[in-house]
């Protein structure tokens, strides 16, 4: 894997994260999906950071314009 891949990656796995979210709410277990879902947030500010301080852009989620 190439690391300027690496916040797409993470996005993705956020992306995934929803239907376990989702599932374990409708299970009642909202400590776990809580968890989860912070996690989740946390990882949008970590994927966010890489790729500002490496300038890593890509067609999936970069702009057209620097």
């Amino acid at each position: 894997m190439i690391l300027r891949q690496l916040p797409n990656l993470i996005s993705l796995l956020r992306l995934l994260a929803t239907l376990p979210v989702t599932l374990l709410i409708l299970a009642e277990a909202y400590a776990s999906a809580l968890v989860l879902f912070v996690v989740a947030g946390l990882s949008d500010g970590v994927d966010g950071f890489l790729a500002k301080r490496y300038n890593w852009r890509s067609v999936v989620g970069g702009c057209s314009t620097p």
